[in-house]
């Protein structure tokens, strides 16, 4: 593991395309930026899926993503939009209007949130409010906060 020491306002960049940027420290807390491609996914470690959640329906892949069906598990979840509209609509009504044109869309075997807030308190409320209606992991928040 290489170990870096950086200021406020450093940076660091990994192969080129991401950029980490140290925003601010105060005591133990170090709020960091990320910039990456689209294509990257960023996630915070506890996020990503375990291995006990790969076998759970809600997370396991579908037999057309290439993996092999077992006849005998339970089939692969697969949310159709109604299920994403009902949950979308479930989260925008716990955020009461913090997050502007809130989205919720499927990829793979997560969710991307997407929209725009004012605070970055409200993009973590926002990505708690999906923590707690369901148990697909969240591959990604792009809420905008400006």
């Amino acid at each position: 593991m290489l170990v870096l020491t950086r200021k406020e306002g450093q940076e660091i960049v990994l192969a080129e395309t991401i950029r980490l940027t140290v925003l601010s420290i105060r005591g133990n807390h170090v709020r960091l930026g990320i910039a990456a491609p689209a294509d990257v996914p960023v996630l915070r470690n506890e996020l990503r899926p375990t291995a006990e959640d790969v076998g759970t329906p809600a997370v396991r892949p579908a037999a057309s993503e290439g993996k092999a069906a077992d006849a005998t598990a339970a089939p692969a979840f697969s949310p159709g939009p109604p299920d994403v509209e009902q949950l979308q609509a479930e989260v925008k009504s716990r955020l009461a209007g913090r997050v502007r044109r809130f989205r919720l869309a499927v990829r793979g075997c997560g969710l991307v949130l997407t929209g725009r807030a004012r605070t970055y308190h409200a993009k973590q409320l926002a990505q708690h409010a999906v923590m707690a209606a369901t148990r697909l992991p969240i591959l990604a928040n792009e809420i905008e906060v400006s």
